[in-house]
């Protein structure tokens, strides 16, 4: 039964146990696979050990790239919505704007309201309690005639009166869209 890949290459990068090794080492006498398996991982090996200096010229104008491109991501100032930003302020300042911003929320507060509260103090007129409109046609012919505000106060029966239309029946899915 021939090693595991892993173990191959741990063998050829000397990395296995003496013990392991000397199994690996009677195992690779008598099979020709594992031998170019060997093979291969050793070339494998060398290859990546001996840079040239091209390589080395390539790995070193890659790393002058990418650095620039980083240090002109990072010089370049990237649009940022104004809700997204952070402000920073020292706790007086922050106080300060609070209780200015208060004070003008009640100030605009006390000067809507002052016209709201003239409103609410005049007397609107109401229906009268003698013309007694008893539907919605009525009620909005009545609203229609008067087009002054007015306060509508509807009384609901104390009971409520139900009217049963039929009685409940079960229907089949398929008689139901029978009709469709």
């Amino acid at each position: 039964m021939c090693p595991d890949t892993e173990i191959l290459s741990a063998f050829t990068d000397g990395e296995l146990a003496p013990e392991w090794s000397s199994r690996v080492e009677e195992h690779l006498n008598q099979c020709e696979a594992c031998r170019r398996e060997v093979t291969r991982f050793g070339q494998l090996t060398s290859m990546l050990h001996s840079r040239s200096a091209a390589d080395e010229e390539a790995e070193e104008g890659a790393r002058i790239r990418v650095w620039r491109g980083i240090m002109r991501r990072r010089n370049k100032r990237a649009y940022m919505p104004l809700l997204m930003r952070y402000l920073r302020l020292p706790l007086p300042a922050f106080l300060l704007l609070a209780f200015v911003s208060m004070g003008i929320g009640a100030l605009t507060t006390s000067l809507i309201e002052g016209p709201v509260h003239a409103v609410a103090e005049k007397e609107l007129p109401s229906i009268p309690e003698e013309i007694g409109i008893h539907n919605a046609e009525e009620l909005i012919r009545y609203l229609q005639e008067n087009e002054n505000g007015v306060n509508i106060t509807i009384q609901l029966p104390d009971e409520p009166h139900f009217v049963v239309v039929g009685e409940p029946e079960l229907l089949r899915t398929a008689e139901y869209r029978q009709g469709e």
